[in-house]
């Protein structure tokens, strides 16, 4: 959760080294990074890029296969 929310308040170069993080946290499965980084890929696509295309387009596919409704927060 750290890294999402520092990820929103970032200047480019920090995102770019948080990144790799973050990808690597969605490849292990964590949902709420998987959503972020479609959420990520999705404002990137928007300026017109194909490789940001397709990566928004691999984790949106992956955010339908892991929904965060449903989820169990415990504190």
């Amino acid at each position: 959760m750290m890294i999402d929310e520092d990820f929103d308040s970032s200047d480019a170069d920090c995102v770019k080294n948080m990144l790799p993080k973050l990808e690597a946290l969605a490849d292990q499965g964590s949902r709420l990074a998987i959503h972020r980084l479609e959420k990520y890929y999705k404002k990137l696509s928007a300026k017109g890029t194909e490789a940001d295309n397709e990566n928004m387009m691999y984790w949106q596919q992956k955010a339908e296969e892991n929904p965060l409704i449903g989820i169990k927060w415990s504190i």
